[in-house]
């Protein structure tokens, strides 16, 4: 499954290497970083009227959020489907970071129903059980270009009240890089559904924490990543 010939000769493959799948032929090229900036900005009024509407939601910052610039890594908690949208619309309108690019488990991108809209969100597709080289390549290629990169350390929603720990997804991105992080803290009641969300019952806070950068010199070995992973963890919490 893993494998699907369909997924190396995708049109929207391009970068992702995955152990037997390669792409260096590329058959479309991607949009130029304009292109996408355009898009995140026509779909910002939108997404942050309903947030506005149908939700509580308050939002506070210890940085100048209009004035940041990449390469940067945002690296929040993970709590809803709905988190990487609620931090691009927790932003000012036009931030000169936009577009925030996030990866996503494989199998939601390639569903065609959601590949086309991703793709123009400027997503990008990873695995796991592949090694962080080859499944983050595409992340930090983007870093590498002064992109932005927004992950959550805890690999996958997380229950409301619980701390799990850190995976070394984001320690391994601004280790390779040498990128600053932006702590992002989401706070919840309750999990989002259908009811409390347009019943107008669901309360947000996101928190925008001090930029930082992790502390390289600690690392000598790949088991040091799990440590960084919880240094990560530990600030995002602690705003």
């Amino acid at each position: 499954m893993a494998n699907k010939s369909y997924q190396a000769h995708h049109l929207l493959s391009r970068d992702v290497s995955w152990g037997k799948i390669k792409t260096e032929k590329v058959i479309i090229t991607k949009p130029p970083f304009p292109f996408r900036r355009f898009f995140f900005n026509l779909i910002y009024w939108p997404i942050r009227a309903s947030f506005s509407f149908f939700t509580h939601m308050k939002i506070s910052s210890k940085e100048n959020l209009s004035e940041l610039r990449g390469p940067l890594i945002i690296a929040s908690n993970h709590l809803s489907f709905l988190d990487s949208f609620i931090i691009a619309s927790a932003f000012p309108f036009g931030p000169k970071i936009y577009p925030i690019r996030y990866a996503c488990w494989f199998r939601y991108f390639y569903f065609p129903v959601l590949t086309p809209f991703l793709w123009l969100l400027g997503t990008f597709p990873v695995r796991k059980g592949i090694g962080l080289e080859k499944s983050l390549k595409v992340a930090v290629n983007i870093l590498k270009k002064g992109g932005v990169v927004g992950i959550f350390p805890e690999g996958k929603r997380a229950k409301i009240g619980h701390k799990p720990k850190g995976r070394r997804g984001a320690a391994y991105l601004a280790f390779t890089t040498k990128t600053r992080i932006l702590p992002v803290k989401i706070e919840e009641k309750s999990h989002i559904s259908l009811i409390n969300f347009f019943t107008r019952k669901y309360k947000i806070r996101v928190r925008f924490g001090k930029v930082f950068n992790v502390p390289y010199h600690k690392i000598s070995r790949p088991e040091d990543l799990n440590d960084l992973a919880d240094f990560i963890m530990e600030r995002i919490r602690e705003i």
